[in-house]
């Protein structure tokens, strides 16, 4: 098949859409069924602060919290977002890293170590309100009326999701930098001083406490009646989500800075295996739920920084410049899709799209059984952050209304959707076999090159 590859670019201000990236190689190990790949769709130019349409769709409104569910393991079966092309429909900036967006009821929630927690509609990014809540370390959940935000200077800081304005606070020391998990009347977190915390979701009031040897900067997991929790003490723990009590904990060889994503009965989280005297021996590990025996483990090429996402019987993590497929029940790869740049975000799965994103070279969506690329999208400025590698500050994207929506280190929010390279938008021509788009004053030119296999 023959690809289009860029060989010639001058970088727009906002950041560049393009539809497929054919230089990006996409290796599959074992048999997938080919599939007919599309021809460019659209390159556009973000535009700050104004709208663009794109096609509409009937999907699910609702993301959450970081990796939709208090499981964290990034799937929303009912989700659908941009898969033929990424283009901003609007940005907003604000004024440091954003972090990863929570969406509800056509509201995206996020949080900035401006100090800020943000509100604004999904629909234009108009902005609802501001709270000032301190530097946000960790990515909003929004529950039941209520946004629930981590704060490096504050702690837990609850907020009333319709106007912003703070229904109670729990002071954590030394902060919190993760994202808090909401089930069930209770608020789940980790704390830079080392401890878990279980509040009261209406009043903030502490129902139990559990101390770790390090920090906490991974948001909890919670399945059934457990709280899974990891930390800089190179473990991973399952607590009772009534009382506090460990079940067990394993040694991961390495901290857990992402958050650990848990099925029904398996837990998946990052580590390394220093049984070989190399403490960068680092992997995937599948435990079991109900004692943490290991039931599988493979190689990462990089550590596990951000939760890997599960879905419909498939694991899918970062490692290294590539996102891998995993078989869930036994950790056979299934395919490997190879980026430019370390992959940092944490993969989500929405509906048969798997959007994941590198440091430099922006957020990919790719298909979920073969691993093609299917758009890709570089807003002009690095999605994850060079410290410690959590979660938080803009390295998780979230999937509702059609939509992707995603902060950057650089202060800016997007919602991403759909563009048609015929749609007229985007002025296109032909210079020595390639292709051109003249994109916000940049230019961009693809020429064709061999096949992609």
């Amino acid at each position: 098949m023959n690809c289009l590859v860029p060989v010639a670019l001058r970088w727009p201000a906002h950041g560049l859409c393009r539809s497929r990236a054919p230089h990006r190689q996409m290796r599959r190990t074992g048999p997938t069924r080919r599939e007919v790949l599309r021809d460019i769709g659209a390159v556009a130019g973000a535009v700050g602060g104004v709208a663009v349409a794109g096609r509409a769709r009937a999907a699910d409104d609702r993301w959450p919290t970081l990796g939709h569910g208090p499981g964290r393991d990034g799937y929303a079966a009912g989700n659908e977002g941009p898969s033929d092309a990424l283009g901003p429909a609007w940005t907003v900036g604000t004024g440091a890293a954003t972090t990863a967006p929570a969406v509800v009821d056509g509201t995206v929630y996020a949080g900035s170590l401006d100090g800020n927690c943000y509100a604004v509609a999904a629909a234009d990014g108009t902005r609802k309100w501001t709270a000032d809540v301190g530097p946000v370390g960790g990515d909003p959940t929004v529950s039941d009326g209520t946004v629930y935000v981590g704060s490096r200077e504050r702690g837990v800081v609850a907020l009333d999701a319709a106007a912003g304005a703070e229904r109670w606070r729990h002071e954590v020391p030394a902060g919190v930098d993760a994202s808090p998990t909401v089930v069930d009347g209770a608020v789940y977190v980790g704390g830079l001083d080392g401890t878990v915390y279980a509040l009261d979701a209406a009043t903030g009031e502490p129902a139990w406490t559990h101390t770790t040897d390090d920090e906490v900067s991974a948001a909890p997991a919670v399945a059934g009646d457990t709280v899974y929790v990891g930390g800089w003490d190179d473990r991973l723990r399952a607590l009772d989500a009534a009382t506090g009590d460990p079940r067990w904990t394993v040694g991961t060889g390495a901290a857990v800075t992402a958050a650990p994503a848990v099925t029904e009965d398996t837990v998946y989280v990052g580590g390394s295996d220093r049984s070989t005297g190399d403490p960068q021996n680092w992997r995937l590990y599948a435990l079991d739920a109900a004692d943490g025996t290991e039931r599988w483990a493979v190689g990462t090429e990089t550590a596990v920084r951000a939760p890997p996402a599960v879905a419909a019987g498939t694991v899918y993590v970062g490692s290294g410049p590539s996102v891998v497929a995993l078989a869930a029940d036994d950790g056979t790869r299934e395919w490997t899709f190879e980026a430019d740049a370390r992959v940092t975000t944490a993969p989500v799965v929405a509906g048969s799209t798997v959007y994941a994103g590198t440091r430099r070279t922006g957020m990919y969506a790719l298909n979920a059984g073969t691993g093609r690329e299917l758009a890709a999208f570089d807003p002009g400025g690095p999605l994850a952050p060079a410290d410690r590698g959590t979660t938080s500050r803009g390295n998780a994207p979230a999937v509702a209304g059609g939509r992707l929506y995603l902060g950057t280190v650089d202060g800016r929010l997007y919602a991403l959707d759909e563009r048609s390279a015929t749609d007229g938008t985007t002025p296109w021509g032909v210079v020595g076999g390639g292709v051109v788009a003249l994109v916000g004053g940049g230019a961009w030119l693809w020429r064709r090159r061999g096949t992609t296999k």
